[in-house]
């Protein structure tokens, strides 16, 4: 005995009243993993006064993973134990996925953060409530947005009184981001770390914050200028088309200087923005020929001439940003490719971000040729 003996860990479940746990098995075989199923339902049946979120951390923490891989979601003992008798019956089981992982090299993953339109109220509540890393996130960006806005960020997420604050831009784009920053730190203290990381128009910010280009209170302060948009005069529409960019483009030549091609998603998927009025007679002129269109839940023409009375605002607070060399590949909106530090610290390319079309289907190609095997989306909501 060479010194004093340290005290005994807490219980795994102490401050983890996540309100559904995730049970990993594996084996080196099918065989020895319908064994370990089975010993692993018995222990749960005969261990009932052992906390279930403890025996979910020893199962996953414990043990080397092997090729054969089972994972279920359960909300308690018994959930686990239903599901683990569906696999033993032959079963599909609630909660439950099975693979065969055939490589032992890491999947490489990107984080995909989301722009406007996805808020809504009380959103990652429930994270909040229950996890500290989210939660303590949280209140980092609300004590960084004191005094940049006239109600408190959680009160703005989740007091009733308060939650149709977040109808107005000035809330709903630093909410976004604070909420969507938290989310990826909760990942990242999972173990689920990105190799890139791309963000869709305002999403960029956060992208760029956590692939460590900007600090996070500069982040924040280009979601706020983001949100003055709703001081500017007439709101605006956006839509997205079911048309290929160049079809859109040659359409929209009706409305020139007032219609926008805001974004391009995919081979046959544009979004429109500009002036309420011409954007609703452009997807009235589509939908009459067929072309379906869908109207987006955003209250202002962002990615059109709408914004230019902003963009010397956003060069000017671009220029006060101190930006680094991102420690992660990092995909600009603006041309869908890998962008530089130069480029970043470019004032003009945060005004042109802000501006010019969103290259996300561009993105998405750029994301392929780097091999990525798994995009996770960042958002309040899967859009």
């Amino acid at each position: 005995i060479i010194g004093e003996a340290q005290p005994a860990a807490s219980s795994f479940a102490d401050g983890d009243p996540r309100p559904v746990q995730l049970l990993c098995l594996s084996a080196k075989t099918e065989a020895g993993l319908q064994q370990f199923v089975q010993d692993t339902r018995r222990r749960l049946a005969s261990t009932p006064d052992t906390s279930f979120p403890d025996l979910c951390y020893t199962a996953n923490a414990g043990r080397s993973p092997f090729a054969h891989r089972l994972s279920i979601c359960a909300g308690d003992r018994q959930a686990a134990m239903d599901a683990l008798q569906a696999r033993l019956d032959g079963k599909p089981g609630p909660g439950l996925k099975e693979s065969v992982i055939r490589s032992s090299q890491a999947p490489k993953i990107a984080f995909l953060f989301a722009g406007q339109g996805v808020q809504h109220a009380g959103m990652g509540r429930d994270l909040y409530e229950t996890q500290p890393v989210f939660r303590n996130a949280l209140r980092a960006c609300e004590n960084i947005l004191d005094g940049r806005m006239d109600h408190a960020l959680t009160a703005v997420l989740y007091d009733p009184q308060h939650q149709a604050l977040l109808e107005r831009a000035v809330y709903s784009q630093p909410a976004t981001f604070a909420v969507e920053y938290a989310l990826a730190k909760l990942w990242e203290s999972w173990g689920i770390e990105p190799a890139i990381a791309m963000g869709y128009s305002s999403g960029e910010y956060t992208a760029a914050c956590i692939a460590g280009a900007i600090r996070l209170e500069d982040g924040l302060r280009l979601a706020c200028l983001t949100g003055l948009m709703e001081n500017l005069t007439g709101t605006g529409m956006m839509a997205a088309v079911q048309l290929d960019e160049a079809a859109v483009d040659a359409a929209i030549a009706a409305w020139a200087g007032q219609v926008a091609i805001a974004a391009v998603n995919g081979p046959t998927h544009t979004v429109i923005s500009g002036p309420g009025g011409a954007v609703g007679e452009a997807v009235e002129r589509f939908e009459s020929k067929g072309i379906k269109c869908h109207r987006l839940n955003i209250s202002h023409g962002f990615h059109s001439s709408l914004v230019d009375p902003l963009l010397d605002d956003f060069e000017r607070e671009a220029g006060n940003i101190k930006f680094t060399t991102p420690r992660m590949g990092l995909i600009s909106g603006l041309t869908g490719n890998l962008v530089s530090r130069a480029e970043l610290s470019d004032p003009a390319y945060w005004s042109r971000q802000f501006r010019k079309t969103v290259r996300f289907a561009a993105g998405l190609q750029t994301l392929r040729q780097h091999d990525c095997d798994a995009l996770l989306e960042l958002s309040p909501q899967p859009v």
